[in-house]
């Protein structure tokens, strides 16, 4: 990539537009980029980072913070940039985002969105941020991080890697290598070997667990060993022998258990049929007497239910008279129906009238009020006829006297103008006065200054004089008597300043001067406007024309304030006529339909006072042949006695099936007793309590010998269990601690904790790898640089085995062929050193990247540091990077690399304006 031209807009330190031309620094070669501290040297590659990749160079700078602070409010922030990329033409324009003045609203401020846009050879644009900063990627083949780590040669991050430590190096290697992987590894099979000894932990607590969960009896032969196991006393092996002789003494004790209990439980079975049959004879002989007091209850209950149907059957003739009366009713029903629609008829005709008549008052009360306003209203008419005849006289006063009014304004402004043009002459004349006696006096003091200076010059060239050097004017070599320099004698720098000054009162005076006359002849050409403008006003004038054009001014206006009032009393009496014109036949044609409106109600009223005559005497002959009041009324009566009907002829059927279903209750008691006098004839009923308590002292031997063999069972099977979980942990343990034992191995290696040896880790030997490839591509341009004197090499073996090592740095001296550290070196030659580490790695990087294509690099400060043949050779090595048709810019203050690099780009910083450049060629 070689940049073809920069174009930035207040950004950083640049607040308006600035333009760098790379193209004319040529394809290949050094340039020097120079200027004041802070005017913005280093920005130049960070607004070539920011067009590229949407941020800064450095890690410090966020792509919010790059706004000039000395950019105008509407001046936008922006980047352009056009570059070529093997052989082709890109341009990309970037802004990031920022605060901004608002378009509207006076202090406000608005958001400026971050906007890329990209542009290739072929004419395709692609504008989305994130779609530009991908193609960016896909056409340079690197991110940000490593476009700078390649691009930009920073002398301070790289003395750091040169004198960083194992540690150290680790870190910044693996940012730049992408080594991250490998200690994920490192970090992983450590995990994983703590996490397989906390397992193997986990199983060996487990086994306990389940030995301490074992049970034993105390009176077991075996209870001395289970002591033990509880104790921790014997090994795992050990400890499942005695558990399952615990397990074989209480199956033995089980089944002993067992035989004993199913004889008790025969036992009990023989007592619980004699207990059965004792209790079914006792129960036989108290149903006997329950029934026979049963039989007398039903035997009165029969005797009352057979009075109840005697009565019930004498009901039934009253239930034949209720059928009558149905028949009678029923005949009348549509005669009721006649009745109520006459009734209905004659309400809907009264609530027609009464509404008819409440219309025709309230219509007639409207038309009376309607009228009034009309009659109003034609009056009223009649004092318009005339309205608007004035309006347009009134409007033509109205304009002359504010054309009038306008031009005594313009007076007045122009009056206004002249007095303060006479006042800013009186304030000019009066600086001039000052600054003219101010020159006055700074020329007479030079003068003075001088005259002293000329009468003393033999005295200053006395000073100058020594012994055995010829006097400039009589060429003596002796100089006995020199003359004397007086104590009132100015110095030469004094008399300079001196005459310096007096230049400058007397340019202020001048410039004074001619402002005051530029003022007098501003206020003379306006004083004769003014003039010019009275008489066109005013004619002949004695007296202040100002005055007099106020005067006349708020004359005027109280005679247009009273114009405006009369016209729009015109106005309003022109629009009251309009209204009228428009409201009269409105109220006239609204009359008439009332008028109509009434005829239609009086007619309406006639009608229905007819139908309601007709259906009061229809109303009168039904009055005295209807029973009931109502058709639902009548039919409701109907139903009632239907209902009386049904009740009667349902109590007759149901006193009939009750008297049957006593006769039958009481047959059905007769025989069960017979049935249980049968059953209990020539038998005794045995002693049942007896026969419970031997029963329950068999029930509470049997008891006992189940809550013994309960816990027998209980403890056999917890032991069983134990046995089964312990048997499997062991054979898991042993499978976690055959895992844990070689993946703690592999993590040890990989993590350079092997005991006796090197502490070098997996990351640290990929990384050493890199480094030897960084060193060796260093080592071609120290060896320049030193003149054949210093060679990096990487220490082979580590100072200590406490310590990580393996990316330790030390340096060969030719000259007396020792080996010693790095940090061993001065300023100076840390900075070649740095610096060809710094251009190895960058080799190394690019080389890694794929191949990719960087023409241009940027080297930034240190150089302050090196002697002159150091500084020659290092800018030697710079040059045969250079000649690889690749562009090197220097970035720095050194006044040396001026004079040695011609194509300079100078960058100016001024307080209030911000920075600018300057290419030289």
């Amino acid at each position: 990539m070689r940049p073809i031209e920069l174009e930035i807009s207040a950004f950083g330190p640049y607040a308006g537009r600035a333009v760098v031309d790379f193209d004319r620094l040529g394809e290949n070669g050094l340039y020097l980029i120079t200027g004041d501290t802070g005017a913005g040297k280093t920005s130049l590659f960070d607004a070539i980072t920011f067009a590229l990749y949407g941020e800064a160079s450095g890690e410090n700078r966020d792509s919010s913070m790059l706004r000039s602070k000395y950019a105008q409010p509407d001046a936008p922030t922006e980047v352009k940039l056009t570059f070529d990329y093997k052989g082709k033409r890109y341009f990309v324009r970037r802004r990031p985002e920022y605060e901004r003045a608002a378009l509207r609203g006076e202090g406000r401020t608005a958001t400026q969105k971050a906007e890329a846009e990209l542009k290739y050879p072929d004419g395709r644009i692609i504008s989305k941020t994130r779609d530009v900063n991908e193609a960016i990627r896909n056409i340079l083949g690197v991110d940000r991080k490593q476009f700078s780590q390649i691009a930009m040669i920073a002398q301070g991050d790289f003395l750091k890697l040169l004198l960083a430590d194992t540690k150290d190096r680790q870190a910044i290697f693996r940012e730049i290598f992408h080594t991250t992987a490998f200690q994920a590894f490192q970090d992983k099979l450590k995990k994983d070997a703590a996490a397989l000894h906390q397992d193997c932990e986990t199983a060996r607590k487990s086994i306990k667990q389940y030995l301490d969960g074992t049970a034993c009896g105390p009176l077991s032969m075996w209870f001395p060993e289970w002591q033990k196991i509880k104790a921790g006393e014997l090994l795992t092996q050990e400890s499942l022998d005695v558990i399952r002789k615990l397990i074989d003494e209480d199956s033995a004790r089980s089944e002993e258990l067992e035989k004993s209990r199913q004889e008790l439980e025969g036992q009990i079975s023989d007592l619980d049929q004699q207990i059965g049959t004792a209790e079914d004879l006792a129960k036989a002989s108290s149903a006997l007497k329950d029934k026979k007091n049963l039989l007398k209850t039903a035997e009165d209950r029969l005797a009352d239910l057979t009075e109840k149907y005697n009565i019930a059957q004498a009901r039934l003739t009253d239930a034949e008279k209720f059928s009558v009366k149905i028949s009678e009713t029923t005949l009348q029903l549509s005669d009721y129906d006649e009745r109520d629609n006459t009734i209905a008829s004659r309400g809907k005709n009264q609530s027609e009238l009464d509404a008819a008549n409440k219309k025709e008052k309230s219509g007639q009360e409207k038309k009376d009020q309607l009228s009034a306003e009309l009659k109003a209203l034609k009056e009223e008419l009649k004092t318009l006829e005339h309205a608007g005849e004035q309006k347009l006289k009134l409007q033509g006063e109205k304009t002359q006297l504010s054309d009038r009014k306008d031009a005594l304004g313009s007076f007045l402004h122009l009056a206004d103008e002249k007095e303060k043009l006479s006042h800013e002459l009186e304030a000019a004349q009066a600086d001039y006065l000052r600054k003219s006696a101010a020159a006055e006096e700074a020329l007479n003091r030079y003068t003075r200054m001088n005259q002293a200076f000329l009468d003393e010059q033999a005295g200053v060239l006395a000073q100058r004089l020594e012994e055995g050097i010829p006097c400039p004017v009589c060429g003596s070599l002796s100089h006995p008597h020199p003359a004397a320099l007086s104590s009132e004698a100015p110095a030469e720098v004094e008399l300079n300043t001196a005459q310096k000054a007096s230049e400058k009162s007397q340019k202020a005076m001048q410039d004074a001067s001619a402002h005051s006359a530029g003022c007098r002849a501003k206020m003379e050409a306006k004083e004769e406007e003014v003039r010019q403008k009275a008489e066109e006003l005013f004619g002949m004038l004695n007296g202040d024309p100002k005055e007099k054009a106020r005067t006349e001014s708020e004359s005027i206006q109280a005679e247009l304030n009273d114009l405006t009032n009369r016209i729009l009393a015109e106005e309003k009496n022109i629009r009251r006529k309009e209204v009228l014109d428009s409201v009269i036949p409105k109220k006239e044609a609204e009359i008439k339909k009332l008028e109509d409106d009434l005829s239609s109600l009086r007619e309406k009223i006639a009608e229905c006072s007819a139908h309601i005559s007709a259906a009061d005497k229809l109303l009168a002959s039904y009055a005295g042949k209807l029973e009931f009041r109502s058709r639902s009324e009548a039919e409701a009566q109907c139903r009632a006695w239907e209902k009386q009907q049904e009740e009667i002829r349902n109590a007759h059927q149901k006193a009939a099936e009750a008297q049957q279903n006593q006769n039958k209750t009481v047959s059905e008691i007769n025989g069960s007793i017979a049935e249980l006098e049968e059953r209990l004839s020539g038998k005794d009923v045995p002693d049942v309590k007896a026969l419970e308590s031997e029963r329950n002292s068999l029930l509470g031997k049997k008891n006992d010998l189940l809550a013994e063999e309960k816990k027998i069972h209980s403890r056999k099977e917890s032991n069983r269990k134990a046995l089964d979980a312990v048997q499997e942990q062991s054979r898991h343990l042993e499978s976690l601690e055959s895992q844990h034992s070689w993946t703690k191995a592999l993590s040890d290696t990989a993590n350079g904790n092997v005991s006796g040896k090197e502490k070098i880790m997996l990351e640290t030997y990929v990384q050493m790898r890199y480094f030897d490839r960084i060193i060796e591509r260093a080592n071609l341009r120290l060896l320049v640089m030193t003149d054949g004197q210093y060679e990096l090499m990487r220490r082979a073996e580590a100072e200590n085995l406490r310590s990580q090592s393996g990316l330790e740095l030390d340096v060969l001296d030719h000259y007396n062929g020792s080996v010693r550290s790095v940090k061993s070196l001065s300023g100076g030659e840390s900075f070649l050193a740095s610096l060809s580490l710094a251009l190895g790695l960058a080799d190394e990087v690019q080389c890694s990247a794929g191949g990719i294509q960087l023409d241009t690099m940027f080297v930034d400060e240190g150089f302050g540091s090196l002697d002159e043949d150091s500084l020659r050779q290092a800018i030697k090595a710079l040059e045969g990077l250079a000649d690889s048709n690749r562009l090197v810019g220097i970035i720095s203050h050194v006044a040396e690399l001026k004079t040695r690099i011609d194509k300079q780009i100078v960058v100016k910083k001024n307080r209030d304006l911000g920075s600018r450049v300057e290419i030289i060629t």
